[in-house]
């Protein structure tokens, strides 16, 4: 006896099963059926796949498909026993085709054919196309632009006549078809919608949290920065802050958070204050201020307000602001990123106090305060390029 050894993600098995001493009644009738049964050997990770009929090429093709599907990796090495039922009274030719599409099959999915969560990390990722379980066939159109396979007759596009065709007959039934389809279709709209929202966010550059240097930015609190990637604060219509010094990474950050909300479908805006007070201006002389608060400005569920600091604004400018937070409390969250303390703000708007403090206790009822501490990147890999000199740095701050 030799004690067996696995690696994660190097090998699978499977093969045709039957349940001892189980008997599954429909109707009050047997259920003639297999399972096909598939196993991690690392792990012990099992899929199993009910098989109406006999063991077949096209059972075993369909539930390896299935269990590579669910278990959301691709292993090193398949092995199976279970292609010797599958010849099971196949001349030699057919014996061949199994042998090629079961070959085919193991080339599509990158696979050797020959504990669960560290096994997931070194299984290599799907393909992007389900698997290759179908037949391939040279026909030649006819001048009536069909053709004729399998006693069924198919028809082509009118430019296709009398051409030569590779055709892929699949195997799968027509309900796998359609599923696959549709989630062809779902995830083709997902792709359009998440391009269409990151453009009207009207981010500067896209940023990703992935690229943020947490080491770095010793004061950036990490915690708290993932907490709000489950985008729960959108739901609940809260506020997220980012003070900190100049080249902390509060614009990263912010832009990072309204990127991830445009791939889960969120609405976003991204706006600098002064384009946001400049624009305000102009569209109160065009008179399409309710137009342009409504659609741009409302709209979003999230609105990202970027550099509110030493502008100033002046008195009109500082109202046009405070009406723009006013009006999305409690009805849609706001990313705002300042190098200003909260003490400091009042100089930004036109020394009105009042102001200030009404919008501060609109901003802060529901809010996430995210306070970094740290030098500035920019000025950091000026550092390393030797063009400023540590105590420049600190002239500069």
């Amino acid at each position: 006896m030799f004690p067996q050894t696995h690696s994660p993600g190097q090998r699978a098995l499977s093969d045709f099963t039957k349940l001892k001493d189980q008997v599954i009644n429909v109707g009050g009738v047997a259920l003639v059926h297999l399972l096909y049964h598939f196993r991690l050997a690392f792990s012990g990770w099992c899929h199993a796949r009910v098989v109406l009929g006999g063991e077949s090429f096209t059972a075993l093709a369909e539930g390896l498909t299935d269990s590579l599907e669910h278990l959301g990796g691709v292993p090193a090495e398949h092995r199976t026993d279970s292609l010797s039922a599958a010849y099971r009274n196949l001349d030699p030719v057919a014996q061949e085709d199994v042998t090629k599409r079961y070959q085919t099959l193991c080339r599509h999915y990158g696979i050797d054919a020959s504990r669960i969560r560290t096994e997931r990390e070194c299984l290599a990722p799907l393909p992007f196309q389900v698997g290759v379980n179908y037949t391939e066939a040279i026909v030649r159109a006819t001048s009536s632009s069909t053709f004729t396979l399998r006693r069924v007759l198919y028809s082509v596009p009118v430019r296709l006549i009398n051409e030569r065709l590779r055709i892929h007959l699949y195997d799968a039934s027509f309900v796998d078809f359609l599923e696959r389809c549709l989630k062809a279709e779902q995830d083709e709209r997902r792709t359009r919608s998440q391009t269409m929202l990151t453009k009207f966010a009207g981010f500067p550059a896209i940023k990703l949290i992935d690229d943020y240097d947490f080491k770095f930015a010793a004061g950036a609190p990490k915690k708290t920065v993932q907490t709000l990637l489950s985008m729960a604060f959108v739901e609940r219509k809260e506020n997220v802050i980012f003070l900190g010094p100049s080249g902390a990474g509060k614009i990263h950050l912010a832009i990072a958070l309204g990127y991830l909300a445009t791939q889960s479908g969120i609405k976003v805006r991204f706006i600098a204050a002064a384009d946001l007070v400049m624009q305000f201006e102009k569209a109160q002389q065009r008179g399409q201020f309710d137009h342009y608060m409504r659609r741009s400005l409302l709209g979003p569920s999230i609105l990202i307000i970027d550099e509110v600091r030493y502008l100033p604004l002046q008195g009109n400018q500082a109202n046009l602001f405070f009406q723009v937070i006013a009006k999305r409390y409690e009805h849609g969250s706001v990313i705002l990123t300042s190098n200003l303390s909260f003490g400091e703000w009042d100089r930004t708007f036109a020394g009105n106090s009042a102001l200030t403090a009404a919008m501060l206790d609109r901003l802060l009822h529901q809010a996430h305060v995210v306070q970094i501490k740290g030098d500035s990147y920019r000025l950091r890999d000026k550092r390393k390029a030797g063009v400023l000199m540590p105590d420049d740095g600190a002239m500069s701050s």
